[in-house]
């Protein structure tokens, strides 16, 4: 799950919604292969210069 505090913070009804009620498997958050769907975030995460 990708949301775990929010889920607590939230009803199960409330949280659906929060969450756009994405089943784990089409989550992309989840998807083991994120770094290779998004090449240039990660290249750009990976450098360090992300700014807060």
């Amino acid at each position: 799950m990708a949301f775990p505090l929010l889920q607590e913070e939230l009803k199960d009804e409330d949280f659906d919604i929060a969450a756009g009620a994405l089943p784990d498997d089409e989550d992309p958050l989840l998807d083991p292969n994120i770094a290779t769907r998004y090449p240039e975030l990660f290249s750009y995460l990976n450098k360090g210069e992300l700014m807060v």
